[in-house]
């Protein structure tokens, strides 16, 4: 993943995932690696996002680096579908998602009060990044 390392703070780094954290624009940057075949792979990978949450406030952005991840089975889903709390819990505002290309570029979507309140998909870190800004 491509970040500007001014004021970035490395959480976690395995080879299934990075964790960073910018407090400055109280923003997390993740990146999910290849497939993640059981929970067990990711062992620490919960309590990673808790140490990241620690460090930012309410109405934090994220940026979700999809694109070099495998789809993983409905027991990995449980772990991502955790996080998606977690964020929410701390007041997430926006989530960006890198996906592959932008066959996968999407409008903004609304989720239901309990989970994010904007999700939007992209290709590009930067464009992904300009919106992220936008208030």
């Amino acid at each position: 993943m491509m970040v500007n390392i001014n004021s970035i703070n490395n959480i976690a780094q395995t080879d299934k995932y990075q964790i960073l954290i910018n407090p400055l624009r109280n923003r997390v940057f993740v990146q999910i690696k290849g497939l993640w075949i059981k929970a067990e792979s990711v062992p620490t990978y919960l309590s990673d996002w808790d140490l990241a949450l620690e460090k930012l406030k309410p109405g934090f952005t994220a940026v979700i680096d999809l694109r070099n991840m495998i789809l993983s089975p409905a027991s990995i889903k449980e772990i991502h579908r955790q996080v998606q709390q977690k964020m929410a819990s701390k007041g997430v505002r926006k989530i960006a998602e890198l996906t592959p290309g932008n066959l996968f570029q999407t409008k903004d979507q609304k989720k239901n009060s309990n989970e994010i309140p904007v999700r939007r998909k992209f290709a590009d870190i930067k464009e992904a990044e300009r919106w992220l800004d936008q208030m």
